[in-house]
């Protein structure tokens, strides 16, 4: 029916127009042919001219010139071809007011569609991006394919919206670089995208990250809201873009009012180029380059500029940027209220000479005041004069934290120095002097009570004095301290003197170097510091207890041992009131050709006889016993405890523990000796020692002697045990011309020579009382004496002899005037239980003799023999 109405429309209108070119025909199928023979449509028109083939007109309202429609998929309503070599359109619609063509559903290009002009595009109405339609949906699936695009004069592409979005795009691809929208331009002053926005709107918006391969510029506008935050622009705020921001300043002198990033607009950076003052309110920037000031001198000389007068309600911050600030012959002095903060020790630096002859501000590259901090930088003096000060407070408490302070350069040279009533706050610091005369890493004078934590402090190079940390009549709190002085005449790690009550914890003090005193710690001049874990050049201090490490090789350990002497001579002079114990690690100390000499109120205490030793090879010439022949010299008030003592020997006379003129006391000990040509493992000389829970030992080629009491020696040993085997003659225990008291005493005596003698007691000159003894002498011997006594009068009581072996052995020997006093005792002998030679008298008393007695003077009461048969009053 439609196409009956097509034809007799294309009829009607050829008969109304009534100019025919050429004939027409219509065959009896319907076909119509104009113009041609051989047509291959239904319809086919073909012109012979450069003229139109069809003109179809439309005039009234709603009209179509030409209109095509098919219904069956897959073929068209209208086809239009043309002749690529003459390159005419195949189809070409035309109108004055309404649209060329028309097309009411899709339309498929299969090629390129040039379009000179616009087109209008209305689609179904969406009620979401997901939802909605597209006006043009361009899509192409080849690598760096290009869905729409877009050339133009002006625009290439325009898009508008007045509920939705102009222009959408996406990119889908989940890798390799991919672009929703992309834009292209290449005039200077053109756009590669370009938004607008009307009344608020926004021109573009970008809901994720956005990367600017390029400058971003703000013109005549502002990035509102919260602004950029700084922190995206290279990690860095406004105020570390200072000497990075540029300004576009017209001839007027005045800044754009562009805003800029955390807030701030250009004209808040004006100042900073053409002024001093800061981008933050009460802060001055004082760098190399780029700031308000080039030099913190000048900085705080002109604070009134950029802070006003400093106070508790009006606080200021000078911040030094990186470099070396050098105040030449210049003093800083900070201010009150005034901060002064670096970049880090390692990167700011204040440096000077100043100098001068006296040791206060004028000599001083960085004075303090009250309530302000100098912190994270480095403050050096070179000096050139008589003193030179890195940080100086008179009277004055800073802050002073992570701070490095160097002095050098002047005779004397501090760090330091906290003078007349100074008690700043210094935390994590480093404070260094050397060269000169004198050097002190810390100087704290005249009644200054400094807190001092995590500070290192170091003197060295002085050719005098150096001195880690100095405290004269002050009494500072030292926490976590490093302190060390090196070199000279006298070296300190921590001095005190004058009165001085520092508090010392954890504190490292190390001397070392110089000619005449090295003391880690020193105390003089009633100056008494609390000690908690201080390290005294390797000796640990807690209170009055000093710990000597004994986990080093032994001759590391002994050369710690023969050093915490001289530290006790710096720490002060023990006293009764000021005792000290000197407490040994288990090891062993060897302190080689050397002895030790105990001082009075301070004892020598071990971790146990079988844990810690002191050894050596001191000794003497051949027959002379003294000091230098003793591994450790007793003294008065002074008890050594808790471990061994020994002495190898190597000449003529070696002394495990020797007393002259004093009393020390000797507990659990046990004292050994061998090597030298005499050897005694206790020796005392006109002492009187007190000897508890003591084992003496004695071996080898010598003449041994476990336990000798010499002129006038009263000696008190209770629970004693000698144990000696030697090939020379051995002295279980010796008493000449003294009076020891003897309880509890067990002595064995194995000897190995064929020609010497072998005494369990040898008693000449005394009067003495033995109880509780037990003594054992015995071996290839020539003589075996259980107690031998010359012009001697003892007394034994409960006392157990064996005499075995030898030539000859006898229980006991009274010889030239002795008198001897024996009760409940028992006396066995080889040769005689009991001899009287020139002697006047032997008073036996209930005692078991087992063998024979010989001489003269016996008294025997209840005595028996071996055999329990009753002897009688001469001891037959």
């Amino acid at each position: 029916m439609k196409k009956t109405i097509l034809i007799y429309m294309v009829l009607f209108l050829l008969i109304g127009v009534n100019v025919f070119a050429f004939d027409v025909t219509i065959d009896q199928d319907g076909n119509v042919t104009a113009g041609a023979s051989g047509a291959s449509g239904t319809l086919e028109v073909t012109g012979r001219s450069a003229g139109k083939a069809i003109i179809g007109i439309g005039n009234d309202t709603g009209g179509v010139g030409v209109y095509g429609i098919h219904q069956t998929n897959g073929d068209f309503g209208l086809l239009g071809g043309y002749n690529s070599l003459m390159q005419p359109v195949g189809v070409y619609g035309y109108s004055l007011f309404n649209w060329a063509g028309y097309f009411e559903g899709d339309v498929n290009v299969a090629g390129n569609l040039s379009v000179d002009g616009g087109i209008n595009f209305t689609p179904p109405l969406a009620l979401s991006m997901d939802a909605g339609g597209y006006t043009i949906h361009g899509i192409n699936n080849y690598a760096q394919g290009i869905g729409v695009r877009g050339d133009g004069g002006y625009m290439g592409v325009w898009g508008h919206s007045t509920t939705g979005i102009g222009i959408y795009g996406e990119a889908t691809s989940t890798s390799g670089l991919n672009y929703g929208v992309f834009g292209y331009s290449q005039s200077s002053s053109g756009r590669a995208v370009y938004g607008k926005g009307d009344n608020g709107a926004y021109a573009g918006y970008f809901d994720g990250n956005v990367e600017i391969n390029g400058n971003l510029t703000v013109i005549n506008g502002s990035l509102t809201a919260a602004g950029i935050d700084a922190d995206t622009v290279d990690n860095m705020h406004a105020v570390d873009l200072l000497d990075k921001a540029t300004y576009d300043s017209g001839d007027d002198g005045t800044v754009d009012n562009a805003d800029m990033v955390d807030g701030k607009h250009a004209s808040d950076f004006a100042p900073l180029v053409h002024g001093h003052s800061s981008l933050y309110g009460k802060v001055t920037i004082v760098a190399q380059s780029g700031g308000q000031y080039t030099n913190p001198r000048d900085a705080l000389l002109n604070i009134a500029d950029w802070c006003g007068t400093p106070s508790s309600a009006n606080l200021c911050l000078l911040k030094i940027l990186p470099g070396i600030y050098d105040l030449g012959n210049n003093g800083l002095a900070m201010r009150s209220y005034v901060d002064i903060e670096g970049s880090g020790e390692n990167v700011t630096i204040i440096t000077s000479t100043h100098s001068s002859g006296t040791s206060d501000e004028s000599s001083a590259t960085v004075v303090g005041k009250n309530n302000a901090e100098i912190r994270f930088l480095t403050v050096e003096n070179h000096g050139g004069s008589t003193n030179s000060i890195a940080l100086y407070n008179y009277s004055a408490s800073p802050k002073i934290t992570n701070v490095t302070a160097n002095a050098t350069g002047g005779s004397n040279n501090y760090g330091i120095l906290n003078s007349f009533y100074s008690s700043p706050v210094i935390t994590n610091v480093v404070s260094t002097a050397s060269g000169g005369t004198s050097n002190m890493g810390i100087f704290n004078l005249t009644s200054s009570s400094p807190t001092m934590n995590n500070v290192t402090a170091d003197a060295s190079g002085g050719s005098a004095t150096n001195v880690g940390v100095s405290n004269w009549q002050s009494s500072p709190v030292m926490t976590n301290i490093t302190a060390a002085g090196s070199g000279g005449t006298d070296s300190y790690g921590v001095s005190n003197s004058n009165y001085s009550l520092p508090v010392m914890t954890a504190v490292i003090a190390e001397a070392a170097g110089a000619s005449s005193n090295n003391y880690g710690v020193s105390n003089s001049t009633n100056s008494f510091p609390v000690m908690k874990d201080v390290s005294s050049n390797g000796i640990v201090i807690n209170g009055n207890h000093l710990f000597v490490p004994g986990t080093d090789t032994p001759y590391a350990n002994g050369l710690l041992l023969m050093a915490v002497f001289n530290e006790i001579t710096g720490l002060g002079t023990p006293t009764s009131t000021n005792p000290y114990v000197i407490k040994l690690d288990a090891g062993v100390y060897d302190i080689g050709n050397n002895g030790i000499t105990m001082q009075s109120y301070a004892d020598i205490e071990g971790s146990g006889e079988n844990a810690t030793t002191i050894t050596s090879t001191h000794s003497s010439a051949p027959g002379l016993i003294d000091e230098n022949a003793a591994t450790v010299v007793g003294a008065d008030n002074a008890e050594i405890r808790f471990l061994t003592v020994e002495n190898k020997g190597g000449y003529g006379n070696a002394v495990a523990i020797y007393s002259d003129s004093t009393s020390p006391m000797i507990t659990k000990v046990t004292a050994t000796v061998s090597g030298a040509s005499r050897i005694d493992g206790v020796y005392s000389t006109n002492a009187s020692p007190i000897l508890r829970d003591v084992t003496a030992r004695a071996s080898g080629e010598s003449s041994c002697h476990g336990i000798s009491n010499i002129s006038s020696s009263q000696t008190k040993m209770t629970n004693v045990t000698v144990e000696l085997s030697c090939d020379g003659n051995n002295h279980g225990i010796s008493n000449f011309s003294s009076t020891p008291i003897m309880t509890d005493v067990s002595i064995t005596v194995t000897g190995n020579g064929v020609t010497f003698d072998n005494y369990g007691i040898y008693n000449n000159v005394t009067s003495l009382i033995i109880r509780n003894v037990t003594i054992t002498v015995s071996g290839g011997g020539y003589r075996n004496y259980g107690v031998r006594n010359v012009n001697a009068s003892p007394t034994l009581i409960n006392a157990v002899i064996n005499a075995l072996g030898g030539s000859y052995s006898y229980g006991v020997y009274n010889y030239n005037g002795s008198s001897s006093t024996i009760e409940g005792s028992s006396i066995s002998a080889t040769t005689y239980s009991i001899v009287n030679e020139n002697s006047i008298f032997a008073n036996v008393g209930a005692t078991m003799l087992g063998g024979t007695v010989f001489g003269g003077g016996f008294t025997c009461v209840g005595a028996y023999g071996s055999n329990f048969v009753a002897l009688n009053p001469s001891c037959q």
